[in-house]
């Protein structure tokens, strides 16, 4: 083998993020490429022969302790297979169910470059995403693999994240057709082996399997010492040995390095843990010195090129005049466990057991500092060849924090600009927690990962932390001004959510000026909040212009325009100009396609579904609706949330109410299942809203009781919680409530005027009409609907009004017949043509009185079952598992588990029978 010395090392990395993007991290191609089954070992031809023959089975385990040829015998038999195959070495880094599944598509994107995987969306969205969803991605991906496939994964021992085992036994559950899994370890893995094995569904090679025979060890003997063997000499390295292929190499090397009238007995007692250890350091004794420390040092890193060796070996004290293309031919020369890893002969690996051996070595001759030097200069050397990863490991490894720090430091805004959200957050947790706590520009970091995620409570807990350790930063110094500047861009996104425009925009204003303009990400949001506050302000004209300008520079990359592009389209919405909105969302759509941006694109298809929908498009906007729905787990969860809501309102209008409550009833499954409280919270206030917009009062009053409507200030979103409870005071219809409804849409229409946030004005003002004329106020009722029509018609707004009912279209057809303007006039029309003609429609606010009947009114006092929970209560009766009720349902295992929690709680009840009993006394069973 001959190495090459690469002055660029770009060939060892893939980049698995979109292509239009700059300065995303790759992942390490050295980690899927299989180990080289080198000649001078035997070919195993009874175990390859036995492996090609039971292909056809989903999963082949080889399961024995270090050094008996597993990764080899694997590596011999794809080289002879005629399926195409992928490789993947694990390590301490994949015990995150991420990074593993990003491995995994390197892996199959390596062996399948033409086929399109959108499991690799997944990876880009801004929450984690749970197991299920990853396995459903993943099945449908290798589904697409039309040719028989053998993937590989190396090292299974080093995990112990369960998430990625149940991601495995998800796979195995219902594995495709032509893939074929090798999971090769130390230990068996935590799967249901046993099930499998049973099923003949597993191909198993063990130590028993793998032991070298005398004639295997009399051959494999010969080779590496290029003399004869006998088979007396060898059937006693067998039994010493016990058939330890690593200890016969070990051996045959120790004898070697001794003269010929040392003879060829082994000349040592005791098992082979003890046989290792005094082989291992006989070879040692019987290098040359240079070269021994050279080895030990070489031992400290999990891979190494020459480059790497050379910068980490060499000193001035170093009498040697060794380089490290030298050392590792030398190495490669003398068979010493050299494992390549790559194709161009760059990167290598020491084998698992002799790494250990050296380095255990490594700790009686060097001291601590000393290591911790070598530690220093690898990750000095890794950081400049943009090996990051492995320049943060090295660093934490010299127990250099302070150095750690710097490179997260350095490279924060990199990971941020092509939002890598995940990387960052694992590299601060790599970092000494009190290292994290006691700096800002960290603090500010996790502040701007919990913006992207949505998480407000991690959002204050963080710039609470940047605020007391402000005071520490020297008034002069660069930190000070660009942690106030970042935590300004954050008061500004929160100011303009909280509806304070005038300072948000004195804060985007002065931290775009003090910012780096490495700094995208986060001057991408100081601009948003600049234009949208001063579209806020009532001056649109200038904050589509500041918009536009930033648009117009060519230094954003493609995942940045298409954000802007987006900002631009909430200033449209908030304004209701609906067309300019549709335009805008529409080219940062095609900028997210084209790039393959999974947020952008989930927040795209939502303005399109929403824009659309608001002009009774309802074509256009069940296409990008449903497309939203279909990549849920690609998409950002509000706005998932709020596209679902939209897309079951369309089903409701088109008379498809079951599709409309599956739309919920999946997603609130998928929050479940994601863990996210937020998003679920806002679904249980919207099912009140989709009880109602049915004609079930009855029911909307019970899930009124356990929502939350003041959730969030109302925003650019289509769904305004806040509204709902509005609307069942006025279908109640007491003049009490009807008091209160008027004097609550007073108040937001007062705080949505001054904000100028049209798009929930033309709402408010529209469901203030309707109250008005409840309360027998025509002169108030037809103003209100008046400014509601100006407002509206600019974007051609119709559900806003057609949502409302018969009771709006009795007041449109008033209105109408007074003296009104003919562009108005047609509007109405517009409007009017929309609204069916029913009386099941007016029941969304006339007033209903609620009987009971023979039911107990205490069903009436419980906190509401959800939909979901209601199905799985009227399993419970029957004698039948959660796994058996969970098929039935289409849903998880684990969900069902979590709705029976829920329901027993809310029936006060700990146990099953006691739930059905309940459930009976009440009525709902």
């Amino acid at each position: 083998m001959a190495p090459r010395n690469h002055d660029s090392l770009s060939d060892t990395q893939v980049d698995i993020t979109p292509s239009g993007d700059t300065g995303t991290l790759p992942l390490l191609t050295t980690k899927l490429y299989r180990p080289l089954a080198t000649p001078n070992l035997e070919t195993r031809t009874h175990l390859i022969n036995r492996l090609e023959r039971n292909r056809m089975r989903p999963l082949t385990l080889i399961s024995a302790p270090a050094g008996y040829g597993k990764s080899m015998l694997a590596s011999m038999w794809l080289q002879t297979s005629s399926c195409t195959s992928g490789w993947v070495s694990l390590d301490e880094n994949d015990n995150d169910l991420h990074f593993f599944v990003s491995y995994l598509l390197a892996a199959l994107g390596k062996a399948f470059p033409t086929l399109h995987f959108k499991t690799n969306l997944v990876l880009e969205a801004p929450q984690a995403q749970p197991v299920p969803v990853f396995a459903r991605y993943l099945l449908n991906d290798l589904d697409k693999i039309q040719e028989p496939f053998i993937l590989v994964l190396d090292d299974i021992h080093r995990i112990r994240e369960q998430a990625v085992f149940d991601l495995l036994k998800e796979l195995l559950l219902h594995p495709a057709r032509f893939v074929h899994l090798v999971l090769i370890g130390r230990s068996d893995p935590p799967l249901p082996i046993n099930s499998w094995r049973a099923r003949g569904q597993v191909t198993e090679i063990r130590t028993k399997d793998l032991r070298f025979t005398p004639d295997q060890a009399a051959w494999l003997l010969s080779k590496l010492l290029n003399r004869q063997i006998d088979h007396e000499v060898a059937a006693e390295w067998t039994r010493m040995t016990e058939g330890w292929v690593t200890a016969l190499r070990l051996a045959a090397l120790s004898l070697r390095f001794r003269t010929l009238e040392d003879g060829m007995r082994l000349n040592t007692q005791g098992d082979t843990r003890y046989l290792k250890d005094y082989l291992l350091a006989e070879v040692l004794s019987r290098l040359p010195v240079a070269y021994q420390a050279w080895l030990l040092k070489t031992a400290l890193f999990d891979r190494f090129c020459p480059l790497l060796i050379e910068n980490a070996c060499q000193s001035e004290t170093d009498p040697t005049d060794l380089s490290g293309e030298s050392f590792v031919e030398w190495l490669d020369h003398n068979n010493l466990f050299l494992i390549p890893l790559d194709d161009q002969g760059e990167w290598f690996r020491f084998h698992h057991l002799f790494q250990q051996f050296l380095q255990d070595m490594l700790k009686t001759q060097l001291s601590p500092t000393d290591i911790a030097v070598l530690y220093s200069r690898a990750s000095e050397w890794c950081s400049r060849h943009h090996l990051l990863e492995e320049a943060l490991q090295y660093a934490l490894s010299a127990g250099d924090v302070e150095n750690a720090v710097h490179l997260v430091e350095s490279y924060r805004y990199e990971l941020m600009n092509s939002e890598q959200w995940h990387r960052l957050e694992r590299w601060l947790e790599m970092l000494p927690a009190d290292a994290v706590a006691q700096n800002p520009l960290l603090n500010c970091a996790k502040a701007f990962i919990a913006v992207s995620t949505g998480q407000d409570q991690d959002i204050i807990s963080s710039i609470s932390r940047v605020e007391q350790l402000l005071p520490d930063l020297a008034p002069e110094s660069v930190d000070r001004e660009i942690v106030q500047s970042e935590l300004a861009v954050i008061y500004a996104v929160s100011e303009i959510m909280a509806g304070s425009p005038n300072q948000s925009i004195r804060r985007a204003e002065s931290s775009l000026k003090h910012l780096p303009r490495q700094a995208l990400h986060i001057r991408s949001i100081a601009t948003a909040a600049l234009g949208i506050g001063l579209q806020m302000q009532g001056d649109l004209k200038q904050g589509v212009t500041v918009l536009r300008d930033a648009l117009a520079e060519d230094s954003w990359p493609d995942r940045i325009q298409a954000r802007l592009m987006h900002y631009l389209g909430i200033a449209f919405y908030q304004e209701g100009d609906l067309i300019n909105a549709i335009k805008s969302a529409r080219t940062g759509l095609w900028i997210a396609e084209k790039h393959e941006l999974t947020e952008t694109l989930s927040w795209c298809r939502h303005n399109l579904g929403i824009t659309h929908y608001l002009r009774n498009e309802f074509t256009q906007a069940e296409t990008y609706l449903h497309s939203l729905i279909e990549d849920r787990a690609t998409s950002a969860p509000h706005y998932l949330f709020q596209g679902g809501c939209v897309l079951a309102l369309i089903y409701l209008a088109q008379d498809r109410s079951e599709q409309a409550i599956n739309t919920i009833e999946l997603l609130q499954d998928y929050f479940q299942q994601s863990k996210d409280p937020n998003a679920l919270a806002f679904m249980r206030a919207f099912e009140v809203e989709l009880a109602m917009r049915q004609g079930k009062l009855i029911e909307a009053r019970q899930f009124s009781i356990s929502a939350e409507y003041d959730l969030r200030p109302p925003i650019w979103f289509f769904y305004v919680p806040q509204l709902t409870p509005i609307k069942l005071l006025l279908a109640d219809g007491n003049d009490v409530g009807l008091a209160e409804a008027r004097a609550r849409l007073d108040v937001l229409d007062r705080d949505m005027h001054r904000i100028n946030r049209k798009n929930v004005q033309i709402e408010v003002l529209a469901l203030s009409a309707l109250v008005c004329a409840a309360q027998r106020d025509e002169p108030a009722a037809i103003e209100k609907l008046n400014t509601a029509l100006e407002l509206g018609i600019r974007g051609g707004n119709i559900r806003s009004f057609a949502d409302l009912g018969v009771p709006m279209a009795n007041l449109l057809r008033h209105m109408k017949e007074k003296e009104t303007e003919e562009e108005v006039a047609v509007y109405i029309d517009q409007i009017l043509s929309v609204i069916p003609e029913s009386v099941q429609a007016d029941k969304i606010y006339e007033n209903v009185l609620v009987s009971t009947g023979n039911k107990s009114t205490e069903t009436l006092h419980i906190e509401p079952l959800t939909r979901r929970e209601r199905q799985v209560l009227k399993q419970l009766p029957n004698d039948i598992t959660l796994q058996e009720i969970a098929n039935q349902l289409s849903i998880s295992p684990a969900t069902v588990y979590t709705h029976t929690k829920n329901i027993y709680r809310k029936l006060d009840v700990h146990k099953r029978e006691k739930a059905v009993q309940r459930a009976k006394e009440l009525g709902l069973v």
